[in-house]
């Protein structure tokens, strides 16, 4: 199975070489949209490159990807000088004349379509394409621009037992469509969309959306804290790309195996959800309980995502999106405890701190959280009676930590 992905994303490098020349000629002539297209190209070889074993593809699709309109034609041909070589190194080893048709378009051809327009392909290469209504079909949608690696994560999970029916879609708003409209029983989804921040697709889906089936982030994204914001945003597991065919159909059975609804706990750097059954996490004290928590940050998603945690706890959270409204909730009600920005608009952190302990003589604990970490910085807010500082990007396990540390003293 691995010899044939391979071959098929070679043959797919094959024919997005005769596309660069065409797009970098547009580009050339002024073109407008040119430039977009290149840069969506070179996002796709970004993001493919190094699951398929060529890294210096991932690396120079990167580069294209980010270069300015100056650089861009450079940078993009320096990319394809790469792809060529590859194919060609892998036709001269393995001996494989380029076919005239690739797996990918196969695969298409013998597609079905759903209602939404999506493709949506037949378990198991070779089967004939079965009934969208099937009801004993595992449903699965896969959401990544990238078609050919689409099918690759297609073709992994094609292994799992029983039949599957796919449906394919390559950005944000055909997700959404789809989501709406056909039941899954498992999402795979990149972060690296063309329309949309995966975040906000994941945020969508489960708490817009409210829809429980088991999803999965396979993104090129290694950060921990983008790792641990999905988790909290709730993606059930979190891959990052190049990722381990054995390993992620492993670990996509487990998820699909569980039959006992589960509350998630706090996430830890490696992604790895801990679990807790309902019941033994109604019997465990939450110092949160009841507790009221503004938090002061101009940050929408951030701060959704702080007060969604907070709320799982059984907070009573108020949101400020700027420093003038973080001061008009301080004088008319009460706070157990204020998380704090600094680069708002409005009015920043520091003068809110500085209000706060000062007209208003308030002693809530306050935990300020900002990327701003020089030693003048720290020194202000401790000076300005700040109880914690912590500094961005931060994991959302320490900040949660912290907040129970604090009212928990208290």
């Amino acid at each position: 199975m691995q010899e044939q992905l391979l071959n098929q994303y070679i043959d797919s490098l094959n024919s997005k070489v005769g596309r660069i020349d065409s797009l970098l000629q547009k580009f050339n002539e002024g073109n407008s949209k040119a430039g977009d297209n290149i840069r969506l190209l070179a996002h796709t070889l970004h993001g493919s490159g190094a699951s398929f074993g060529f890294p210096e593809i991932s690396e120079a699709g990167k580069n294209a990807e980010l270069a300015d309109n100056e650089s861009l034609p450079a940078k993009l041909l320096e990319l394809k000088g790469i792809m060529e070589t590859v194919v060609t190194n892998h036709r001269g080893n393995t001996g494989v004349a380029s076919s005239k048709t690739s797996d990918a378009e196969q695969d298409v051809a013998n597609a079905v379509v759903t209602d939404s327009g999506s493709l949506v392909d037949s378990a198991v290469a070779g089967k004939k394409p079965q009934s969208v209504k099937s009801n004993s079909a595992l449903r699965i949608l896969i959401v990544d621009d990238d078609r050919e690696f689409s099918h690759s994560i297609r073709n992994v999970l094609g292994e799992l037992p029983g039949e599957q029916v796919f449906t394919l879609v390559e950005n944000g708003v055909k997700a959404q469509e789809a989501v709406v409209k056909n039941p899954y029983d498992l999402i795979v989804m990149d972060l690296l969309l063309p329309d949309i921040d995966g975040r906000e697709l994941i945020e969508q889906i489960k708490r817009e959306f409210r829809i429980v089936t088991p999803l999965l982030v396979l993104s090129s994204l290694q950060s921990d804290s983008v790792r641990v914001e999905c988790m909290g945003l709730g993606a059930d597991k979190y891959f990052t790309k190049p990722y381990y065919a054995d390993v992620l159909l492993q670990e996509t059975s487990k998820l699909l195996k569980r039959k006992v609804a589960k509350k998630l706990s706090l996430v830890p750097l490696d992604g790895e959800a801990v679990e807790e059954d309902d019941d033994d996490a109604i019997s465990k004290p939450s110092y949160l309980a009841g507790k009221s928590i503004l938090v002061a940050e101009d940050d929408k998603m951030q701060a959704a995502l702080i007060q969604q945690r907070l709320e799982q706890e059984g907070a009573l959270v108020k949101h400020a999106a700027n420093g003038r409204e973080a001061m008009q909730f301080l004088r008319s009600q009460e706070f157990s405890l204020l998380i704090l920005d600094v680069k708002m608009p409005v009015m920043d952190g520091f003068e809110v701190l500085q209000r706060t302990r000062g007209e208003l003589s308030l002693e809530l604990p306050i935990i300020m959280v900002t990327a701003m970490g020089s030693e003048d910085d720290i020194v202000r807010g401790y000076d300005l009676g700040v109880t914690d500082y912590i500094l961005k990007p931060y994991s959302e396990v320490q900040l949660f930590a912290r907040v129970k540390s604090l009212l928990k003293s208290q």
